[in-house]
């Protein structure tokens, strides 16, 4: 690119880091609409040679994107140690209406994209390059049995991006002081991620909340005869999906669903004055087939319980994995307290150490 100027060869490097970042083992991740085809090994090729021509440094996304061509599958994944682990190539754009959460630069890393153009979300993930959600993000509210309908845009509100986690808040007001609210999750050293939709009304309202999340086509599922966990398969990955807002044991009759269709997922719950649908999704080797359980935790300000309409907590665990979940519906007049836990926060997503404390991924403090 000798003929180019300074400033369009920037403007076309950064062009080929964003394009790699979108580009999965099996399909781009921005195009649900052919979710289910394969990029051509022609437009792969292509993409490479421009790489090789461009100019671009050897430490950009693009040329590692290139390189992880080149190298063959691992049939395992070892944890990356965190000392040693750099916060992959994750972006967001409020103007676009996109955020980017990726692992690494390579083809096959776990990586989530998420679009939210005018009141249409969605949502593609893929793990170890596979892709396994991909398609529309859509959900029905209902408010005291009448279906609430509504064009509004949603707002990224909140992105954090670290060497831990990559992480988004979308929300926006459906109906006169009724409130949803997103988050997507994606941890970038242990392979799971986590998708919550939440809805807050008045505190005597009766919430239904469904939520839809588009499948790629031709996994499998394999439900446990003890718990309500579902492990998706197909030939090339294995996805446990763990309902948190579900009683884990079957015995137990649940307040809500989770179905799986060919095509998509579907989540529902109702509530009084909220709604939340916490769903964490696992595919470390490691995990997939250990013993899971999770509960619904008590969370309690100035000593008295507080109701679904303000708050909730969960805490899930597999295998060595054991996550707090924690969103505020509705602000407190000082801290509250779940599972031991104090914070004034509108939103908390931690690990258990082994000692029994958190160590916080996420926090997001109250608006108000």
């Amino acid at each position: 690119m000798k003929w180019a100027t300074d400033d369009v060869r920037q403007r076309w490097h950064l062009h080929l880091d964003r394009l790699a970042t979108l580009v999965t083992d099996d399909g781009f991740c921005n195009s649900p609409v052919s979710a289910d085809q394969p990029v051509p090994p022609s437009a792969v090729d292509l993409f490479k040679q421009i790489i090789q021509i461009s100019g671009l440094p050897p430490e950009s996304t693009a040329r590692e994107f290139a390189r992880s061509l080149k190298r063959k599958p691992r049939s395992d994944l070892a944890t990356r140690s965190r000392s040693n682990q750099l916060a992959g190539p994750s972006a967001q754009s409020d103007w676009a209406a996109l955020a980017i959460l990726r692992t690494s630069p390579s083809v096959r890393s776990d990586s989530l994209v998420l679009t939210w153009e005018q009141q249409r979300h969605q949502l593609t993930l893929a793990a170890r390059g596979y892709r396994v959600l991909a398609g529309p993000w859509d959900s029905r509210v209902s408010i005291d049995g009448t279906p609430v309908t509504n064009d509004t845009a949603w707002v990224c509100s909140c992105w954090f991006h670290d060497a831990e986690v990559s992480f988004a808040e979308l929300e926006r007001e459906i109906a006169s002081g009724v409130r949803q609210v997103r988050h997507v999750l994606l941890s970038q050293n242990e392979h799971f991620a986590v998708l919550t939709d939440t809805v807050s009304a008045t505190p005597e309202a009766q919430i239904e909340l469904q939520t839809t999340v588009s499948l790629k086509s031709g996994f499998r599922t394999e439900t446990n005869g003890v718990t309500r966990d579902v492990l998706l398969k197909d030939d090339k990955s294995a996805v446990r999906l763990i309902p948190a807002w579900l009683d884990d044991d079957r015995v137990i009759r649940p307040i809500g669903d989770l179905r799986h269709e060919p095509d998509q997922l579907q989540l529902q719950t109702t509530g009084i004055g909220g709604a939340a649908l916490p769903l964490v999704l696992d595919w470390h080797p490691r995990r997939t087939s250990a013993p899971a359980d999770w509960n619904q935790l008590t969370v309690s300000e100035e000593r008295q319980k507080v109701g679904a309409d303000s708050a909730a907590g969960y805490r899930v665990r597999n295998g060595d994995l054991q996550l707090l979940i924690y969103r505020s519906l509705r602000p407190g007049k000082t801290l509250r307290a779940v599972l031991g836990h104090h914070t004034p926060a509108e939103s908390v997503y931690a690990r258990f150490r082994p000692t029994g404390g958190i160590a916080p991924l996420v926090t997001i403090e109250n608006s108000t």
